[in-house]
């Protein structure tokens, strides 16, 4: 009898996690003129949001003398006119981007990110917006124009 418990309970959890893991509807994410990027994909979290992951986004340093510093915090996702964080899936912090750094001259930042939004979300928008500037002192940004 406690066998039959035993395997129910674990047959239970596993179709939770399992469901849990299916791809919902896609989200369709908008890259700025700048930047590039592989494939998205989402995933339901347990909490009923969606993780909208964005492979090898990369970003080239504008500058061929100067190296330029970055944060997690600079790259965001638009939803409506709210802005979503990047984050890191649970059990998935060797792949999310996390974390901050420094972009050689003439070379790219390359990274891959996950952000966590609303269920039912069907478009965004990225955008990173690091302080860079260019050789001749111009201010780069990665956004508000979606090619």
């Amino acid at each position: 009898m406690l066998t039959r418990f035993v395997l129910a309970a674990f047959t239970v959890t596993f179709a939770i996690v399992f469901l849990s893991r299916i791809e919902s509807p896609p989200v369709r994410v908008a890259i700025p003129l700048g930047l590039t990027a592989g494939f998205s994909s989402t995933t339901r979290a347990t909490n009923g949001t969606v993780y909208v992951t964005i492979d090898t986004v990369s970003a080239p340093n504008p500058s061929g003398v100067e190296g330029q510093f970055y944060e997690a915090s600079d790259f965001r996702l638009l939803v409506d006119e709210r802005e979503y964080p990047p984050v890191v899936r649970p059990g998935l912090r060797a792949l999310d981007f996390s974390g901050s750094g420094r972009v050689r001259p003439n070379e790219s930042l390359t990274v891959t990110l996950t952000f966590e939004v609303p269920s039912g979300t069907s478009n965004a928008e990225l955008e990173f917006l690091p302080h860079w500037s260019d050789d001749h002192g111009g201010s780069v940004a990665f956004c508000c124009y979606y090619p």
